[in-house]
Parts: structure tokens; C-alpha cells; sequence
């Protein structure tokens, strides 16, 4: 109950959570940076894979739309220097999302019971444990 209760504040009141409101107000509403980025990695590895194969970009990237994605994005991992290590992460994600879109709501609940209490309580700890440090008392 006092777990609950301190996070409850902790909510209220944002000291857990100011950092990262102050670095989304930075952000213009409308920045649609995610295609930005996904676009230059693909691009990059097109790139990347139409130099090492001696080929043009449209011979590469025959495949059109999402599942040239998962071309790109494998084809990006196996050249990798920790092949395997960002193999593994990659597909973790793939399963984490697939269980985020038929299993979503258990697992919000299991992270919302078990793990947001005790987590937001920590950073605020180190947040006052680090503003004592820097300013001092």
C-alpha cells in the first residue's frame, strides 16, 4: 500500500517524470522524425548492399513496401559485428511486439502492478540523491 501510495505522488506531482516532459516539449508536435530515421537506415544499407554486390539500388531493392524492411533490416544485423547478440534483440522485439498486439492488455497490467511502483520510487531517490550531490544542501 505505501509502494502504491508513493508512486501515486510521484505521478502527481511529476518528479519522476519531469525530465522527460521537459525534453518532449523541445520536440515540435508534428516532427515525424521516425521515418526520417527508419528511411536513412534502409537507405544506408541499400546503399551499403548495392556497393558490396556490384549492383544498382533498384536490382537490391526489388521487393517493394514492408518486407523490404525485413530484407534490410537482416541483411544489416548479419554484417554486424555481434551478428548474433542483435540477432537475438531483433527478434525479442518482433515477439515483444507480437505480444503487445494480441496479449497488450496483461502484460500493461503485470508491468503496471509489479513494476511501475518500485521503479518510479528509485529514479526519484537517484534524482534527489543526484540534485544533493551537484547542488549540494
Amino acid at each position: 500500500v505505501w509502494i502504491d501510495a508513493a508512486a501515486q505522488i510521484f505521478f502527481s506531482l511529476g518528479p519522476g517524470f519531469g525530465v522527460l516532459l521537459a525534453f518532449a516539449s523541445y520536440n515540435p508536435f508534428h516532427n515525424n522524425c521516425y521515418n526520417f530515421l527508419s528511411g536513412f537506415v534502409i537507405f544506408t544499407v541499400l546503399g551499403y548492399m548495392a556497393e558490396m554486390r556490384k549492383q544498382n539500388v533498384d536490382d537490391v531493392a526489388k521487393d517493394a513496401g514492408p518486407s523490404l524492411l525485413f530484407i534490410i533490416y537482416a541483411e544489416a544485423i548479419a554484417n554486424m559485428p555481434a551478428a548474433t547478440f542483435f540477432a537475438i534483440i531483433f527478434f525479442l522485439m518482433i515477439i515483444m511486439l507480437g505480444l503487445d498486439s494480441t496479449g497488450g492488455a496483461f502484460v500493461v497490467k503485470l508491468f503496471e502492478e509489479y513494476a511501475t511502483g518500485p521503479a518510479v520510487i528509485t529514479v526519484v531517490l537517484l534524482e534527489v540523491i543526484a540534485v544533493s550531490w551537484f547542488y549540494g544542501e
